[in-house]
């Protein structure tokens, strides 16, 4: 496999961590081939809504060096080194998630900022608490995100923290995810100053131009890399920004319609690719 010069960008859940391996979090094949990639020149860049918390821990995993443009971009980091930061203004902040609730009945709403991975507010979500928390983390297994439970400290994030996304969370059912899809175009009317990605039974937001593909462009550019050499992967609505702006664009044959129609072409597995490295 001839891998030098080029860039391999992957998005995580549904992508990298496709299949599912509860435990060793990334399936044998997708692990052979990233290490080999980075093994013959390649350099891997792990392009996810996830922190950086847990993005280290992929790393950790990997045992191969890797650049992260993480929470869609919010974050950048090249060589060990933080490139690029672009946070949320705290301005308004927590009463524009109170109006975007109210209007929309947004079941609740996670946050993500540079002190903590994951905030969880606790009167949002009592029945998580109820019906056993620790229980869904143990399902969850290697992919559960380390969080803090606390309605306190998520807003005092909101209005004075270094907040990188917010998530709304819809529900859990079907309608849920569907509501979702239905309302993000409303979103991005009514809030102009803030970029809106659907994921399902979530909506992610970011400040405006906080996408993956521009991430993407910004630490290209940064270590002057050439567009035409990097190769990205996704499956979800966050990552049809990247799908849509380079011409070497994979998507996961599981992905919705809506996502995969911008990829050139489709895979069942990240180490498929490899097939098109060799030709």
């Amino acid at each position: 496999m001839e891998a030098k010069g080029k860039v391999l960008a992957t998005d995580l859940d549904g992508t990298l961590f496709f299949p599912k391996r509860r435990i060793r979090m990334l399936s044998s094949t997708n692990k052979k081939f990233v290490r080999q990639f980075v093994d013959n020149g390649g350099r891997l860049v792990i392009v996810s809504g996830r922190n950086r918390f847990y993005a280290q821990k992929v790393i950790r995993r990997i045992k191969r060096p890797a650049d992260v443009i993480g929470c869609n971009s919010a974050f950048i980091i090249a060589n060990g080194k933080d490139i690029q930061t672009t946070l949320l203004d705290n301005k308004n902040l927590d009463q524009i998630i109170e109006e975007i609730k109210k209007r929309f009945h947004i079941t609740g709403i996670f946050v993500m900022s540079d002190r903590y991975n994951l905030i969880i507010p606790r009167r949002e979500f009592w029945w998580l608490h109820r019906f056993g928390y620790h229980i869904y983390n143990f399902i969850q297994g290697t992919y559960k995100e380390p969080s803090i439970h606390s309605d306190k400290l998520l807003h005092a994030e909101l209005k004075h923290g270094k907040v990188y996304k917010i998530m709304l969370f819809f529900g859990i059912t079907r309608r849920a995810k569907l509501r979702s899809l239905g309302v993000i175009r409303e979103l991005r009317e009514l809030y102009p100053a803030f970029e809106f990605s659907w994921c399902g039974q979530l909506i992610e937001m970011t400040k405006k131009g906080v996408t993956k593909a521009n991430g993407i462009k910004h630490y290209l550019d940064y270590l002057k890399i050439k567009h035409d050499n990097i190769m990205v992967v996704g499956d979800s609505g966050n990552d049809i920004s990247m799908l849509k702006s380079f011409k070497h664009s994979f998507c996961m044959s599981h992905a919705p319609l809506h996502v995969s129609q911008y990829a050139r072409h489709i895979i069942d597995r990240v180490s498929d690719i490899e097939d098109y490295l060799t030709k």
